[in-house]
């Protein structure tokens, strides 16, 4: 909320907060919150999913073999295929190694089970990523925030 703050006090009145990890959403809105309270007259638009809906044909180029879900997705396919395409000295292929929970229900358990939590730490198959997903991905991301800062702000 400081940083939100601090814009404000600096004459920011139009604001964009995006999340890429689905836990942290309700920080940011508390944030986003607690400063419209204090700065009325400032805007500011929440992209709480950095994807975009994504029909079949989307979903099928970047999960080939099936869309398991964004519960997996963690560190999996699309985490792996962007740093591929923007870092990729610093990916260790040699290290990835695919692994999935015993379970992964559509529910949440704190703590979680050790069921829900692979040995591994990897909840999918991360041997899937490419560059080419990474770089259609990075453009879907792009084009989502692009459209919501038209529509909200008025750009």
């Amino acid at each position: 909320m400081r940083c939100l703050s601090g814009l404000a006090r600096a004459g920011f009145r139009r604001l964009c907060v995006q999340n890429w990890h689905y836990e942290n959403a309700a920080y940011l809105w508390e944030a986003c919150d607690l400063t419209s309270a204090r700065h009325p007259d400032v805007r500011m638009l929440i992209v709480e999913n950095p994807f975009p809906a994504m029909n079949k044909a989307q979903l099928a180029n970047i999960f080939p073999k099936g869309f398991p879900g964004w519960d997996v997705e963690h560190a999996s396919i699309i985490e792996t295929s962007l740093h591929v395409r923007h870092q990729p000295d610093l990916v260790r292929r040699e290290k990835i190694a695919d692994d999935e929970a015993e379970r992964h229900p559509p529910w949440d358990v704190v703590p979680a089970p050790p069921q829900f939590i692979p040995k591994s730490g990897v909840l999918w198959h991360p041997t899937e990523a490419t560059e080419e997903i990474g770089s259609a991905v990075l453009r879907m991301c792009a084009d989502h925030l692009a459209q919501a800062l038209r529509t909200e702000f008025a750009l």
